[in-house]
């Protein structure tokens, strides 16, 4: 005791070694810390200067001392638990980290705060706002490992203190069989029930002795599933320095160290002093060197004179790194996501304690958890030491981070490889593991469409920037730049609804699938959520630092894509209930304003288009621009995914539609020397719109003669928004000036007339075009040949341009157009 309080005496007066500072250094602030290391623990002082963080021994043992840390080299400072108390920090560097404990809760918040906010650290410091991660993880973004790291982090778990090392499930239960499938669920553990609780019989066990206990502190399982000798049982072979200071300077029996996983398994199954987890190297494919005895370590012999040496594999895998591949593959299986989220309420949520870990047979000794003992108000020194080592000992349940059971992964799609790995068309044979990304109908429906001969409708003041049909086929929407947005029926082509957004343009639109609400983009550089059900908006949140340009909303996914004037693009979580304001993602590699994007984020894709003519593919999942190219010469007013994700189709103010390969290879071209305004595609085929007015259904094929399957003059304003709906049925056309033509199936019965065109596409031929009651056979017209300049136009055709914008009259007007045009042979 005197001893004790001798070194206390010392360490208060523990001075900071000025001869190390340098020149205009000065001391910011400092307190008396442990330096925190595996199996080791070295007191002394914190010094924060102006320029660098060092740890100052009080008697030098630490095995690793903390050098002096320049404040532009710390990445990451975050706060920790240390013995259940809320006193620890952790400072992280690039490549590696330093965990100190406090005195008290006090002292640590006031050097995290001073620390954090020097200027030279605070500068360096990565983001450390995951409070998207669970929808990340939810989403496909993060995988299920990447996500059980994050919530050992912010569960305060530190490779630094093996007392709260991380922890991982067990995740197969067959380490016996030759081979294995990992699409049989036979083969996993379940993950509703702790490691105590798989086995029946032995459960049964437990269960009576918690029964037979009396008062407070009642348990199931004498020992835990994570504590410093079972973390250096499985590590013993790359840090056997640790085992021999645990067990007084040798290496622990033989037939209790880890010499097979097949029987570590059985031993957690069965064995009532072992309910142990496992550690994140059993699932990082680099880290097979704790399954080695690659430093020749005299571990024992067992009772059967096997000598202990490499870890015994299960017969299923031939090698250490297989073993680990095989382990990660698992992980991240589709049964393992699907139930992942029972194991996460076990050891993180809210089955671990109360009366929910009692009915999920997941109780542990009163001393594992925080909040067990009031350590800061305990007079007597040898009492609390007594706490801590027994804390030490009997490891320590993580923080509970959630009070309501988890969320379930969403549905889960396979995710194809990350971008530059896609492999091209000519060498895939099969698209099963893509998903699919065609629509519910084929363009070449679109074939036989043209212009209704209804009156176009007046429905906005200005360009119409967006249309979209609900799912149900009754209603349409629009947006404009005189920031309306307008429901209209499908069925009569009334006016259901109008509502006023604001003062600036509405620049896009999508609708959820039940039709119950829209999502808005706006010029005031706001997203919108309007309820259609109960006509009001629902939320409001800033997206960007200018306006925003294009949304794509993908509800099975659960995230939105969002591209704006400020160059960047945006993902951001999405629910019924509404967006998470934090971005999931944010892109800043564009030079300019991203005027149009698509998204394919089950695939992890995203493409934008901006007004320099380049189109970019990012990564949403490692967060990066994976493929940036200078498709145009003007800039990208659209671009889709098409073929299954491999492929990306664009249009230009250059009046050229490309398609190209994910790499980008350029598979085709198409141009139609006129500005292109907006198209709509499914891979084979693509309609656009153009700012002569002209609709075009264009073939993205080589062959020229396949490209060019029909044209219609739908008006005199340029096409701003083209919208395909009813099963391909009909085609929405906005224009600049605020009208809506409708474009749908040939009733006429007129005779064919032959186009020099495919001779798949004979049936087009029948399209003709009229605005008025009489119609005049297309046949009469000479057909136009193909040249580089648009076909001059008939006094008929000027007068059909007009009448877009014409005040009806009371006597309806005869004007016989041919606007059906095709291109001959050269």
């Amino acid at each position: 005791m005197r001893a004790m309080w001798i070194v206390e005496d010392k360490l208060r007066a523990m001075q900071a070694d000025m001869g190390v500072l340098g020149d205009g250094e000065s001391i910011v602030l400092q307190f008396l810390v442990k330096c925190v290391e595996p199996m080791l623990e070295s007191n002394g002082l914190l010094v924060v200067t102006n320029m660098n963080v060092f740890f100052q021994e009080f008697v030098p043992l630490c095995a690793n001392p903390c050098p002096i840390l320049s404040l532009s080299n710390i990445r990451r400072v975050l706060t920790r638990r240390y013995l259940l108390r809320q006193v620890g920090l952790e400072i992280y560097t690039e490549t590696t980290s330093y965990l100190y404990a406090f005195k008290t809760l006090k002292q640590r918040d006031e050097l995290f705060n001073t620390l954090t906010s020097l200027p030279l650290c605070k500068k360096n410091l990565e983001p450390t706002d995951m409070s998207n991660m669970t929808l990340k993880w939810q989403s496909g973004i993060a995988s299920n490992y990447e996500y059980l790291m994050y919530l050992n982090s912010i569960a305060d778990r530190s490779f630094n203190d093996l007392t709260q090392y991380p922890v991982f499930p067990w995740v197969l239960n067959d380490y016996s069989s030759e081979s294995i499938d990992l699409e049989d669920p036979s083969i996993y553990r379940d993950l509703s029930k702790p490691v105590g609780a798989l086995n029946p019989q032995r459960l049964q066990m437990f269960r009576q002795r918690f029964e037979q206990m009396d008062g407070d502190h009642k348990f199931m399982y004498g020992t835990h599933y994570s504590t410093p000798a079972f973390v250096l049982y499985w590590l013993v072979r790359v840090v056997p320095d640790y085992q021999l200071k645990l067990h007084r300077g040798r290496f622990d029996v033989a037939d209790r160290m880890f010499f097979s996983v097949a029987h570590a398994w059985d031993s957690a199954l069965n064995n009532t002093a072992d309910v142990k987890e496992l550690i994140p190297e059993f699932y990082s494919p680099g880290s097979f060197e704790f399954l080695l005895n690659s430093n020749h370590l005299d571990l024992g012999e067992r009772h059967n004179h096997e000598s202990v040496d490499d870890v015994q594999l299960p017969p299923w895998a031939p090698s250490p790194s297989e073993f680990l591949s095989t382990m990660r593959a698992a992980l991240e299986s589709d049964f393992v996501s699907q139930n992942l989220h029972n194991w996460i309420d076990l050891v993180f949520g809210y089955k671990q304690r109360g009366e929910a870990a009692k009915v999920a047979d997941n109780v542990f000794y009163h001393l594992t958890y925080e909040g067990a003992v009031d350590m800061e108000n305990q007079p007597d020194p040898l009492v609390r030491h007594g706490l801590q080592r027994q804390i030490q000992e009997f490891g320590q349940t993580p923080k509970q981070l959630f009070i309501q059971p988890h969320p379930v992964k969403f549905g889960l799609q396979k995710i194809a490889p990350i971008l530059p790995h896609i492999p091209s068309t000519s060498s895939i044979q099969s698209t099963e593991s893509f998903p699919s990304l065609s629509n519910d109908w084929s363009f070449q429906s679109l074939q036989a469409l043209q212009p209704s001969g209804e009156k176009p409708l007046k429905i906005h003041r200005s360009a119409v920037t967006s249309l979209a049909a609900t799912a149900d086929e009754e209603k349409l929407l629009s947006v404009a730049q005189d920031g309306l947005l307008k429901i209209h029926s499908l069925a009569t082509s009334a006016q259901l609804r109008s509502f006023n957004v604001g003062d600036l343009a509405l620049s896009s639109l999508c609708v959820t699938e039940d039709a119950s609400s829209v999502v808005l983009g706006c010029w005031d550089n706001h997203v919108y959520q309007y309820s259609i059900d109960y006509g009001r908006i629902q939320q409001r949140f800033r997206a960007h630092d200018e306006a925003v340009t294009c949304l794509r909303l993908e509800e099975r996914c659960g995230m939105m894509a969002s591209g704006s004037w400020d160059s960047s693009v945006k993902v951001w979580g999405y629910t019924p209930t509404g967006f998470n304001t934090i971005p999931l993602n944010d892109f800043y590699e564009a030079d300019t304003e991203v005027l149009c994007l698509d998204s394919q984020l089950t695939m992890g894709l995203c493409a934008a288009g901006s007004r320099d003519g380049r189109v970019y593919l990012f990564d949403i999942r490692s967060n990066k621009c994976v493929h940036s190219m200078h498709a145009h010469s003007q800039k990208v007013t659209g671009v889709q995914f098409v073929n299954n994700g491999r492929q990306v189709a664009t249009c230009s103010s250059d009046g050229v539609v490309k398609l190209f390969e994910m790499g980008g290879g350029e598979v085709m071209s198409v141009s139609v020397n006129v500005p292109i305004k907006c198209m709509k595609t499914d891979g084979l085929h693509v309609v656009v719109g153009d700012e002569q007015g002209y609709l075009r259904l264009l073939g993205l094929e080589q062959d020229p003669l396949a490209q060019r399957i029909w044209v219609h003059k739908i008006h005199s304003q340029p096409i701003t928004s083209v919208e395909v709906a009813l099963n391909g049925s009909v085609i929405f056309v906005g224009t600049d000036d605020g009208f809506l033509h409708t474009l749908r199936e040939s009733s006429a019965n007129s005779p064919p007339v032959h186009h020099h065109t495919a001779t798949r596409f004979s049936h087009m031929n029948k399209l003709h075009i009229s605005n008025v009651a009489e119609k005049k056979d297309v046949r009469k017209s000479p057909r136009p040949t193909r040249s580089s300049e648009e076909p001059k136009k008939s006094n008929e055709e000027e007068t059909a341009n007009n009448n877009g914008s014409r005040k009806s009259s009371n006597v309806p007007t005869v004007v016989a157009v041919t606007s059906c045009l095709s291109w001959g042979d050269e």
